[in-house]
């Protein structure tokens, strides 16, 4: 199935700040030729790393170290072909029933 795949991470200026595509996070926008539409927020794994020390050392962001709030896919690195190919993955599999549609 095509879609067009629009990447946070791609409009970011890297040179005003540290930039590591196996520890950062994204949104992405999905659309589908059908017209649906998806919009993901993404972590690398080693985010999630970095993220669950983060909150553990700094609980007052929500008050309990019990829990982060998490995002809707882990990736290995932001990377457009990395992407689109799980993007395709997901399509073939019907995977995209988990994620609300927008319209």
């Amino acid at each position: 199935m095509k879609f067009k795949l629009w990447l946070e991470f791609e409009e970011w200026d890297k040179t005003i700040s540290k930039w590591d595509e196996e520890d950062e996070y994204c949104n992405i926008e999905i659309v589908f030729e059908n017209g649906d539409k998806y919009y993901l927020n993404i972590w690398t794994y080693k985010y999630l790393a970095r993220a669950s020390q983060e909150y553990l050392q700094n609980n007052e962001l929500y008050g309990d170290d019990d829990y982060i709030y998490a995002p809707d896919l882990f990736v290995r690195k932001l990377d457009r072909t990395l992407i689109e190919n799980i993007v395709n993955q997901m399509a073939e599999n019907g995977e995209f029933i988990n994620f609300t549609k927008y319209l």
